[in-house]
């Protein structure tokens, strides 16, 4: 499994690299063969080596991106390719990837936005694409956007059957945070973890989403604003693009909105496209080997990173240790670590797990409960009641009211040598209330 993950992401590497040096070519820029060579390789490289990437490369349920993200970059090569050998590629490779993930609804869009740069086939003003020779480019991408139509269409129809919608549904301000998180944790990928909140009470930064909408329209306006780098706003708008089904869909859906490193495989690759052209431009102007330099220290750092995210990955008890070090209280990371423990027949260790979940997941609190009956009754079988008091009086703190639990309290107390106590525990079992059978039968 590993090598064939592996594999996939080197291929989206190598396609980076390929899409580069098309985009190069069609957008007619005049630069020096080796400037362009070094540029495409530096955006392969960050995109390749990148720690944001590691959960898509080593979580097994990650590998359905990966393979559509592959898809849908060849699918774009394809059709830079042009010619109706070409295009029919294209729309392959685009089926390959919706049956694969959603990265193939967009598409569609990202031709639309190569046909207006650096194709130059479609004008950037859309009122002007009505016209006899735009009218033709339009209709060429009517099967990349039927696709687009009928996958979104199935696949938002199976999230919403399955999925359980918060009290509160999320805000369009809740769903602009993911705009702000994905750009930061490119710049700054520390403390990555599985899973991010961005919507409902849970979320840590409340300020994100009004933040995340103002960067983004700023960022948009400037674009926009000097359009004779169109480059830089085609880039962006297809960064955006390849966002919105992780954030605009479930807001629509009402479902909670959250992040994960996956699902920005696809936005970094266009990212990292619009660095290496960053790069080019440097490279022209100070000397290849002078920028490659400059781009070794940070390269070097993201290896690094990389390196140390890997062993995060590598097991499970690894990966929620690391969740639990960057957020001890974290509800995920506290039930994900009970779990694993418990797999590995570690219930004592487990438990305290469990604990920690249940202070702020009341749903926890049951699990919590009957591990702690698991545990006392190991303990009882081993013939050490003083060892079994503990889990059960803990166990009785979170669930005063159960019958069972008192009960077994009462007889490790009395196996114990507490008879005191034991009868204390019954009384209070058997008095003011109409008691089990259970109850009497023990008495």
């Amino acid at each position: 499994y590993h090598a064939a993950s592996l594999s996939l992401h080197l291929a989206a590497v190598a396609g980076v690299y390929l899409l580069y040096g098309e985009l190069n070519s069609a957008s007619g820029v005049d630069a020096a063969r080796r400037a362009r060579l070094a540029a495409g390789a530096c955006a392969a490289l960050f995109f390749g080596l990148h720690p944001i990437q590691v959960e898509s490369v080593a979580l097994a349920g990650s590998m359905a991106d990966v393979l559509s993200s592959v898809f849908v970059i060849y699918a774009v090569l394809a059709y830079l390719r042009a010619g109706r050998a070409g295009l029919l590629l294209a729309w392959a490779l685009t089926l390959c990837a919706c049956l694969s993930r959603w990265h193939g609804v967009l598409v569609c869009f990202f031709l639309v936005v190569l046909d207006i740069y650096p194709l130059g086939r479609l004008p950037g003003d859309p009122r002007r694409w009505l016209g006899r020779g735009a009218r033709s480019v339009l209709i060429e991408k009517a099967p990349f956007a039927l696709l687009a139509f009928v996958f979104a269409v199935v696949n938002g129809a199976m999230k919403n059957a399955e999925s359980i919608r918060p009290p509160i549904p999320p805000t369009a301000w809740e769903a602009a945070a993911a705009f702000l998180f994905y750009p930061w944790k490119l710049l700054a990928p520390g403390d990555l973890l599985p899973l991010y909140i961005l919507s409902g009470p849970e979320n840590p930064a409340p300020w994100a989403p009004g933040l995340g909408a103002l960067v983004v329209a700023a960022i948009t306006a400037v674009l926009v604003y000097f359009r004779r780098r169109p480059a830089a706003l085609a880039a962006w708008l297809c960064a955006l693009a390849a966002l919105a089904p992780t954030t605009i869909a479930p807001f629509l859906g009402g479902r909670p909105i959250y992040a994960h490193d996956r699902y920005a495989y696809l936005f970094s690759a266009a990212i990292f496209l619009l660095a290496g052209a960053g790069f080019e431009r440097a490279a022209l102007r100070f000397g290849t080997l002078r920028a490659c330099a400059l781009a070794v220290l940070p390269l070097a750092a993201l290896a690094v990173s990389t390196r140390s995210q890997i062993g995060v990955w590598r097991s499970s008890l690894a990966l929620w240790r690391h969740v639990l070090a960057v957020d001890p209280r974290s509800e995920l990371g506290n039930g994900r670590m009970a779990v694993t423990l418990l797999g590995q027949g570690r219930p004592y260790e487990s438990a305290y797990y469990y604990r920690e979940q249940a202070r702020s997941d009341p749903e926890a609190m049951r699990h919590f409960v009957m591990l702690e009956l698991v545990v006392a009754g190991r303990l009882m079988g081993e013939v050490k009641p003083e060892a079994a008091l503990r889990p059960l009086e803990l166990a009785l703190r979170w669930s005063p009211d159960s019958s069972e639990v008192r009960l077994r309290l009462a007889i490790a107390l009395r196996r114990a040598g507490q008879a005191a106590r034991a009868d204390a525990e019954l009384e209070r079992e058997l008095g003011g209330r109409l008691a089990s059978p259970n109850s009497h039968f023990l008495a």
